[in-house]
């Protein structure tokens, strides 16, 4: 039988990496912290009036028209005050996004190795190699139904980040 894959390497590799977050859950730079979380709620509140393809149909147009307002606006500019003036996203467009062999092949095996632990624990949990761990998941699964149908899809987006803002509160 195989041997369930180690997810200590991985944790200890993504706390590392996750600084930002965790400076965004235990609300470091408030102004940074608060404009996050607005727009996720805003975001979480529009899922609430309408639905996801909306949402993120809307976000997109806002998101152009922002962009296209103000390479219009620095092009008026260019003109009209004949200034060198470069394009306001080049900076960003000149970026170099690919990814390097060595950093394809790390995240790769990152990847395998999720799907990997993921694939075994669910495989350990759906053919009851441990009858409790399999009992807890069809309790949960039994409960979160009727919560879920009572409290809306939409509204179940908040539980988690909830959880997890007041559990790092907790630990802090």
């Amino acid at each position: 039988m195989a041997e369930p894959v180690p997810i200590l390497p991985l944790t200890l590799s993504l706390s590392l990496s996750l600084s930002p977050v965790t400076d965004l859950l235990y609300w470091e730079d408030v102004k940074k912290t608060g404009s996050v979380f607005g727009a996720i709620i805003l975001v979480m509140f529009s899922l609430t009036q309408f639905s996801s393809i909306s949402v993120l149909a809307y976000l997109t147009l806002s998101i152009l028209s922002v962009t296209i307002s103000l390479r219009v606006y620095t092009s008026v500019l260019h003109l009209v005050y004949k200034t060198q003036e470069r394009h306001p996203f080049q900076v960003y467009l000149d970026m170099d996004i690919t990814l390097s062999q060595e950093q394809l092949r790390k995240y790769t095996e990152t990847l395998l190795l999720y799907i990997t632990s993921s694939i075994n624990h669910l495989r350990r949990l759906f053919l009851v190699q441990h009858l409790l761990e399999s009992l807890k998941v069809i309790g949960l699964l039994f409960y979160s139904v009727p919560i879920e149908n009572w409290r809306g899809d939409q509204e179940m987006l908040f539980l988690p980040g909830e959880l997890l803002r007041s559990g790092t509160r907790c630990l802090k």
